[in-house]
């Protein structure tokens, strides 16, 4: 929940606002950067009843907070992007979340929960399909208008974000484990077999945006398509 808030605030949304202020340098028709601004409103009420649910579970079961180790990852990824290639990496970045975070959603719905959190995920989950049908929409519109540098560095940079999307949080495994009742006897074995079924993991978890990809012509260029099979996100053929 605390990484829904922040994803939603500081980094989907960014990609929300170069949609619409067109700060890629890209035009999109006026129905998708309308579109855009209430994608923008439903993302911040995502983020205003994530953050108020992990507060109250805080509070009732003294859980301490950690910082997200994707997020830590996509702000250093966002951080060493040149400036004039930021928006568009923010985008990307927005693209990816949006058609990965459906599938993340519907996996934590089918696990027993309690009622309330059970409902907030079915919920966002709702919004997100929607979502992940624009962000999927906008980014075959703004494929066609790259130029071919621009759709070099985009290749690199989408099979880099979809590698911190799909990397498992070995650190908050390592510490929600320690903080058991009690604790599992091999921890490290836990979090080895967790290392072991990432490959696996990487192209289930990316399948919803590589489907996206595959409506533009990107995959067809060999050199792009390497960035991908080098990440384990694609079999090499």
């Amino acid at each position: 929940l605390d990484y829904t808030t922040t994803l939603e605030h500081t980094i989907v949304n960014r990609a929300v606002e170069n949609i619409v202020y067109e700060r890629m340098g890209i035009y999109l028709s006026k129905e998708a950067r309308a579109a855009g601004l209430k994608i923008y409103t439903d993302e911040g009420y995502h983020a205003q009843y994530s953050a108020e649910l992990a507060e109250q579970i805080s509070n009732h079961f003294n859980f301490s907070r950690i910082l997200s180790a994707r997020i830590e990852k996509l702000n250093n990824l966002l951080q060493s992007t040149e400036r004039s290639h930021r928006p568009l990496t923010q985008f990307l970045v927005g693209f990816v979340s949006e058609t990965i975070i459906a599938t993340e959603l519907l996996d934590l719905a089918r696990h027993k929960l309690i009622d309330p959190v059970h409902h907030v995920f079915r919920d966002h989950l709702h919004d997100e399909a929607r979502h992940a049908i624009y962000f999927s929409d906008c980014f075959v519109s703004v494929w066609q208008q790259l130029k071919l540098e621009e759709r070099a560095f985009a290749a690199r940079i989408l099979a880099n974000i979809l590698d911190v999307f799909c990397q498992f949080d070995y650190r908050w495994l390592a510490i929600s484990l320690a903080a058991c009742p009690t604790p599992p006897a091999s921890p490290s074995g836990i979090i080895d077999e967790c290392q072991k079924s990432a490959s696996q993991r990487k192209k289930l978890s990316c399948l919803s945006t590589l489907e996206a990809m595959k409506r533009t012509d990107l995959l067809d260029n060999p050199e792009f398509k390497k960035s991908f099979e080098e990440k384990g996100l694609i079999d090499v053929c």
